[in-house]
């Protein structure tokens, strides 16, 4: 059973992020389909298509702590985003690390401050706030020559259209260096965080064609990646393409609107390249943003972090045509209960009896049962059943629990601006009688 689980197990992982990628920016009408190949891949049953819905402070600090924690974010977070300091929650990003996988990073600098020493030395970071840095990738995309010298020298040596750079092109060449023969090995783990989208929401709004140009450079990216994965590791890799948050209309983000808090999700299976089918129609699950937590922690055979609220999606993710295929899933679902567990007060007797079951199926795969395929399929979906209805209160006490802290904080900034007030105001008095006692005495005396 182990040898099993561990066959499954992905040895080279790409996570890439495209800050404020909204799930219609994907998901839209055919009309609107600004990433073809994208698209294309997604008719092919080794990939899985997922909207992913979050929590607000749709802002990018809060959203990566959520993302490699699975916890919910606060609004302090937001106030902190301009100084991102160190990550104490346990995470991913430090389960990987003191599990002996090699972190490579190109991208928003956030993660190299909330997670210092974690990535190689030779990982890249880029400054997030200057939001008119779109404009040269904008320029180089809308002229087709240089669009074609872009598409077909993005892994050449040849890089004389970038001689200035900016924000995209630092994390696209970053990545160019980190896909050649000589470096892919040295790594086990790629994170990339693509800004320029947001960018361009923030300084032109969530409906300007230069999205849809940036959407379509991202688009050639990720074909970039898959085809050089596929030449060099066939098969033994997996890819994560998702969004931070996703954009109003104007562009903006931090509320909670549908627009910023539905992005997208995709996941690609190279296990499952060979004997991969076409399919007419993908299907788009629903799932929590945080839900990546515990499904990497599956994927790469680690344990889920103990704060976690999400609910694996490996079920999903495994086509359960025989019977060991529900294996994975089931190791998976047992493994998240007893996490889940841990943060209960009480005891969850839908949850003890998924645990019940998960072991007595996980035993009967030991002991070489004859194990009816419909009582595991029902074992799973009771579970996630249970699994959902237990993060759903959980999420919702945690969301009370920080809104009443808000509340105390916003009544304690309120009593401190007072006093200040009230203390500027005694003070100003007290210098206007002052001076005009300075004033006043030579004109008394005289």
């Amino acid at each position: 059973m182990e040898n099993a689980i561990r066959n499954r197990t992905s040895n080279k992982l790409v996570l890439m992020l495209i800050d404020a990628w909204r799930s219609e920016f994907l998901f839209g009408s055919h009309e609107n389909n600004h990433m073809p190949f994208l698209n294309r891949l997604r008719l092919f049953d080794h990939v899985s298509s997922y909207n992913a819905h979050l929590q607000p402070p749709t802002v990018t600090m809060p959203r990566i702590k959520a993302i490699t924690a699975g916890i919910i974010p606060s609004f302090v977070d937001v106030l902190l985003n301009f100084a991102s300091d160190s990550m104490n929650d346990d995470n991913i990003i430090d389960r990987l690390w003191k599990s002996g996988r090699r972190l490579m990073f190109c991208g928003d600098d956030t993660w190299l401050k909330l997670f210092p020493g974690r990535f190689l030395d030779r990982s890249e970071g880029i400054v997030s706030f200057y939001v008119n840095d779109y404009i040269e990738v904008g320029l180089l995309i809308s002229s087709p020559s240089i669009s074609l010298i872009f598409r077909t020298s993005l892994f050449s040596n040849d890089w004389t259209a970038f001689s200035d750079l900016q924000v995209d092109n630092n994390v696209t060449l970053c990545l160019k260096k980190e896909l050649t023969n000589e470096t892919i090995s040295t790594w086990d783990v790629m994170i990339l965080h693509y800004l320029g989208l947001d960018h361009i929401g923030h300084s032109l709004g969530g409906e300007s064609n230069i999205l849809h140009k940036k959407l379509k450079e991202m688009d050639g990216i990720i074909e970039n990646i898959y085809d050089t994965l596929v030449r060099v590791h066939n098969s033994n890799f997996s890819m994560l393409i998702f969004g931070d948050h996703g954009m109003t209309e104007a562009g903006n983000h931090g509320g909670s609107s549908e627009k910023e808090v539905n992005v997208p999700l995709i996941y690609i299976d190279g296990q499952r390249i060979q004997g991969a089918r076409s399919i007419l129609f993908s299907a788009i699950y629903s799932i929590e943003q945080i839900d990546i937590v515990p499904t990497l922690a599956s994927i790469f055979n680690f344990e889920i972090p103990v704060k976690s609220l999400g609910i694996t999606f490996v079920d999903q993710l495994v086509p359960r045509k025989r019977k060991k295929d529900y294996l994975m899933p089931l190791v998976s679902l047992l493994k998240n209960s007893y996490q889940i567990t841990g943060l209960l007060d009480v005891a969850n007797a839908h949850l003890n009896n998924c645990i019940e079951d998960c072991i007595k199926n996980l035993e009967g795969f030991c002991h070489k049962r004859n194990l009816s395929q419909i009582s595991l399929a029902s074992n799973i979906a009771s579970c996630k059943k249970s699994l959902h209805s237990v993060q759903e209160k959980l999420m919702t006490k945690e969301a009370a629990f920080k809104s009443f802290s808000y509340i105390f904080l916003g009544i304690c900034i309120s009593i401190m601006v007072s006093c200040i007030s009230i203390w500027l105001l005694f003070s100003t008095v007290a210098i206007a009688q002052t001076v005009a006692k300075t004033h006043n005495e030579p004109f008394m005396n005289g």
